[in-house]
């Protein structure tokens, strides 16, 4: 997955990244202190590589997120790989164009075409209903907006590079991607974007 981008505790002020619960937890059974590495172990990390460890998440709320705080041996910035700094955040509106950097398919650009959805997904074997979701389809003369890899990435308007969503899942038939909206994330984790 990917590592989405730096969040800060509105209660200690602790510098964290946000990504989604399956790329930084994914099993049940994962508590505060799980590790997390960059890269991941599926990318060849191992110990040597350890960046954060979980703090929490909001798969209680029905929201595929969760933040894990730095260990302090990398520095944590303000920048979406291949795009530019984060400049706040904003609801998704249908016909918004936006933008990603994921681990997969590196930079896509998409139009919103779903707001305020539903999507059912699979977790570690148990069946959730996450809230919140917005549907993102490929601009005209584009084919692809995600692939395996991109979970964790934000999704951005591009005119203003604000954050609208964190995004999740996606499919191929038709090309979609599906993202949760940004604000009722950074509620229930208790965070702000750090911008």
């Amino acid at each position: 997955g990917t590592l989405g981008g730096p969040v800060v505790d509105r209660e200690s002020g602790a510098t964290m990244l946000l990504s989604n619960w399956h790329v930084l937890a994914g099993r049940w059974h994962a508590r505060p202190g799980w590790p997390i590495y960059q890269p991941g172990p599926g990318d060849g990390g191992n110990a040597s590589d350890l960046v954060a460890q979980l703090t929490r998440h909001a798969m209680a709320s029905n929201l595929d997120a969760a933040v894990a705080e730095l260990t302090g041996e990398r520095q944590l910035i303000n920048d979406q790989f291949g795009l530019s700094p984060v400049r706040g955040m904003r609801w998704a509106e249908l016909g918004m164009e936006v933008v990603k950097s994921g681990r997969g398919s590196d930079i896509t650009y998409g139009l919103v075409t779903g707001v305020e959805g539903t999507a059912r997904l699979v977790y570690d074997g148990v069946a959730r209903t996450i809230r919140n979701v917005i549907a993102i389809e490929p601009r005209p003369g584009r084919r692809e907006v995600s692939t395996g890899g991109d979970s964790g990435s934000f999704w951005l308007q591009e005119e203003t590079m604000a954050v609208v969503g964190l995004h999740f899942a996606g499919n191929n038939q038709p090309e979609r991607a599906l993202a949760i909206d940004i604000e009722p994330i950074l509620a229930a984790l208790n965070v702000d974007l750090a911008v």
